[in-house]
């Protein structure tokens, strides 16, 4: 078993298709990463600097 852990201060709802240039691979990695994902969503404050807009 393969384990990838993830700490992106980047959320899931923003149109990934912006980040990749193209829908289609920002569709099949993000497929990739999740089919089996257990995913948590922390809502707070980052204290590691400034968040980018996309």
């Amino acid at each position: 078993m393969e384990e990838i852990i993830s700490f992106p201060h980047i959320p899931l709802s923003i149109d990934w298709g912006k980040v990749f240039g193209d829908d289609v691979p920002a569709t099949a990695i993000l497929d990739r990463l999740l089919h089996h994902a257990v995913t948590f969503n922390i809502k707070g404050n980052f204290y590691s600097g400034e968040i980018r807009e996309f």
